[in-house]
This record gives C-alpha cells, structure tokens and sequence, in this order.
C-alpha cells in the first residue's frame, strides 16, 4: 500500500523519504504554496518531481485559489506542473 505524506507537516528530511522508498509519495495539501517551506518546494520540482502531487484541503482551500498561489511562487516547467498537477496522481491512483 502507498503511503502520502504531507509537505504541510513533514520536514524536508522525512518527506525525502519518498525519493528512496517506492510507495511513499508525498502531497502539496494543507497549506498555500506561500506558506510552503521553500526547500520543499524546491525538492517537489526536481528530485521529488515523480513523488509529489497536487492537495488543497478543500472547503478550506479552493483550488482556484491553491492553483494561483501555485503559479505565482513556483517557477516549475510545464512538464514538472503536469506531473505534479494530474500524473503523479494518476499514476498513483491507477487512472
């Protein structure tokens, strides 16, 4: 079974856990991507790039409103949002 963990909660070196154990990914929820610890954003957009997807605890965030914030404090490339956004997810849920 697959285990998330959570950026909001997780320190950087438990959240690299999911680079080396194979069903441990981790999710953006909990928190805007402002509030986000910068070195966790970091590691979501390259070595975690494949581990990492998209959260936003809604009613509390609204995704319109977690996607802004998204874009206006990453500057991912399109192929890491896709990722992190939708493929991660789908991969992980088997979609």
């Amino acid at each position: 079974m697959s285990r998330p963990l959570n950026a909001s909660y997780e320190t950087v070196p438990k959240s690299a856990r999911a680079k080396h154990i194979r069903n441990v990914y981790m999710d953006l929820s909990g928190w805007l991507p402002k509030y986000i610890d910068e070195q966790v954003l970091q590691y979501a957009g390259s070595v975690l790039s494949d581990k990492v997807m998209f959260g936003t605890d809604y009613p509390m965030i609204h995704p319109d409103e977690w996607l802004e914030s998204f874009a206006a404090h990453t500057d991912y490339d399109e192929a890491t949002q896709r990722r992190l956004l939708f493929e991660n997810a789908a991969e992980f849920f088997g979609l």
